[in-house]
């Protein structure tokens, strides 16, 4: 991919372009689903792997293009967009994995990171931002508080190589407006 630029725009679009002369090399548009409807057709951005370009669809799925010619390579669900969960940020690949984090605190979502392996898409592992029972943590959430407080993951984290340790931050918590929480 010499000389290619990648670009993420709003409502699930990858541009592939030559970065020399700026002609247009590939376009990929995922469609959203009907009835899908979003606060903001926001993306943050893709990632770059070996021979793929990943992209954090706003409809919760995480796809994986040829970064040569823009197919879909393979897509896999996160979380189901009919329950509040949609994504906007960019993708992280380390180690052979891709991890992604989900946005919807608004919604009354329970925010996790997810990670999927770089060539078949298949989950490897989730973890979720507020604690379940028998986790540390969770007798500072009321009642079932815990299934929908948000805590939802709308920027891309990063990864400390030394330690191993991938480190990613948590939006609003739920509901959106604090005095009803």
């Amino acid at each position: 991919n010499d000389g290619v630029m990648f670009i993420s725009a709003p409502y699930n679009k990858v541009l592939a372009l030559d970065a020399r002369t700026g002609d247009l090399i590939w376009e990929y548009q995922r469609e959203l689903p009907e009835g899908f409807g979003a606060l903001h057709n926001t993306n943050r951005g893709i990632a770059l792997h070996n021979d793929k370009v990943y992209l954090a669809a706003q409809d919760a799925k995480l796809v994986a293009l040829d970064a040569e010619t823009g197919e879909v390579e393979w897509e896999s669900p996160v979380a189901d967009w009919e329950t509040g969960y949609y994504m906007t940020l960019a993708p992280l690949v380390v180690n052979g994995k891709v991890m992604v984090g989900v946005s919807g605190g608004e919604f009354g979502i329970r925010g996790f990171v997810q990670a999927f392996d770089a060539e078949s898409g298949e989950a490897a592992w989730k973890t979720y931002t507020i604690p379940g029972p028998g986790e540390p943590g969770h007798d500072t959430w009321e009642g079932d508080t815990w299934e929908r407080g948000g805590a939802s993951v709308w920027m891309t984290g990063n990864y400390d190589p030394e330690t191993g340790l991938t480190y990613w931050g948590t939006g609003n918590g739920s509901p959106w407006f604090g005095d009803q929480r």
